[in-house]
């Protein structure tokens, strides 16, 4: 009777070691368009010929793909309410080679309202396993709600730069044991490339300068004499730093004339002049409006 008692006690935890799990890694993969493929990897502890019974939930099972590193893999289908039970033959399996994967579309797992989704998904730990590894990859360009949460809370999240995978790991997980998923997501608020920022900042710098030279030209002319009008019309188009000769060639005067006048217009703190060479270089003086009408007797 005892020998009959320790043979039955022997079978059974042989049977439950032959289903044991070391890792099981559900990876949901979510597309743009909202659409979803869940592939679950699992690895044995140890080889088994009993059949492994894996639950999936509103999975769309037609698509079923199946792939293993040792031969004679398969999985049958068998449908029910809430989605399918596969029952897959692993009898081929080694102990170097005992792993396998199950590939298949979700169908209803995603909901949208607005820009705003929310995924909710769950999986059951079919036998004892040692490790969990659970993912949901997002689409490029979406992130968690803004003051969202995901569950369970324990995940943690990571990046390529493009994709956004929340990753949740359990230790030692029991046989029939639920990981219910949910996670809201939404498009990352839209930034502006690098290139564009570039040109708004030279745009707005571009206007700010036209801006100035408009401000500045009022407050000056009325103050100056016609030949002073013509010579200072060139510095203001041209701006800081234009060349003296290009004065002569624009306006008509001679060089002497013309020297004669931003020589006038620099005592009265309207330009500056710097000596390069055989020439000036002639610069708007900052403080224009003020200099000029202090030095003009208008005030």
């Amino acid at each position: 009777m005892k020998t009959t008692i320790l043979l039955c006690l022997i079978l059974l935890s042989s049977i439950c070691l032959a289903h044991q799990i070391n890792y099981y890694v559900p990876t949901t993969v979510v597309q743009g368009d909202g659409s979803s493929m869940t592939k679950i990897s699992v690895t044995l502890e140890i080889p088994s010929d009993e059949p492994f019974h894996i639950s999936v939930f509103d999975s769309n099972t037609d698509s079923l793909k199946t792939e293993a590193n040792f031969p004679n893999f398969s999985c049958d289908v068998e449908e029910n309410l809430y989605g399918a039970n596969l029952v897959c033959d692993v009898s081929g399996s080694t102990n170097n080679t005992r792993s396998f994967e199950i590939e298949f579309k979700n169908k209803g797992i995603i909901t949208q309202d607005g820009s705003a989704r929310l995924l909710e998904q769950e999986f059951t730990v079919p036998y004892p396993s040692k490790n969990i590894v659970a993912k949901i990859v997002l689409p490029e360009g979406m992130v968690i709600q803004a003051d969202q949460l995901y569950l369970p809370e324990f995940g943690t999240t990571s990046s390529d730069g493009r994709k956004l995978e929340i990753i949740w790991r359990k230790e030692n997980a029991s046989s029939g044991e639920h990981i219910p998923i949910k996670v809201p997501y939404e498009p990352l608020p839209l930034a502006l490339p690098l290139e564009l920022i570039i040109l708004l900042v030279f745009l707005v710098a571009v206007v700010l300068y036209l801006l100035n030279k408009r401000r500045q030209s009022p407050l000056i002319m009325p103050i100056l004499k016609s030949d002073e009008k013509s010579v200072m019309k060139g510095v203001l188009n041209h701006g800081d730093g234009v060349n003296q000769k290009i004065l002569v060639r624009e306006s008509g005067y001679s060089k002497a004339k013309v020297s004669k006048v931003l020589k006038s217009l620099q005592e009265r703190g309207i330009i500056t002049l710097e000596r390069i060479g055989r020439g000036n270089k002639v610069y708007i003086n900052k403080n224009i409006g003020k200099d000029a009408q202090n030095d003009s007797g208008n005030n």
